[in-house]
């Protein structure tokens, strides 16, 4: 093994080390939030009433509360309107179900 392959393991592994608690604490900022905060925090999306840190990476910077220009000015991103029946539950509907505003990558 090289001394460059040895340097690279372990700064592989610090790299490692540093990213694990980034990625838990990213991973727990949207649970457990309420659905008006969850809507207004950057990277998080409601499923099925419960808040969860949104999949997309063009959801990381933007949150549904958010405006639609700042969605479409992220490059490669759009911005998705409410679903059919959306619906946030401190209002009252004749329908819900629907999915929230979304900003989602283009394809």
């Amino acid at each position: 093994m090289t001394d460059c392959q040895r340097l690279l393991g372990a700064l592989t592994v610090l790299l490692a080390a540093w990213l694990l608690p980034a990625t838990a604490m990213a991973q727990d900022h949207c649970s457990g939030l309420d659905y008006d905060t969850c809507l207004s925090q950057a990277g998080c999306t409601t499923i099925d009433g419960v808040c969860a840190l949104a999949t997309d990476p063009c959801a990381a910077t933007w949150a549904p509360t958010d405006a639609a220009d700042l969605c479409d000015q992220i490059e490669g991103c759009g911005f998705v309107p409410p679903g059919p029946c959306y619906c946030p539950p401190t209002e009252e509907c004749e329908c819900t179900g629907g999915s929230p505003p979304a900003c989602a990558t283009l394809e």
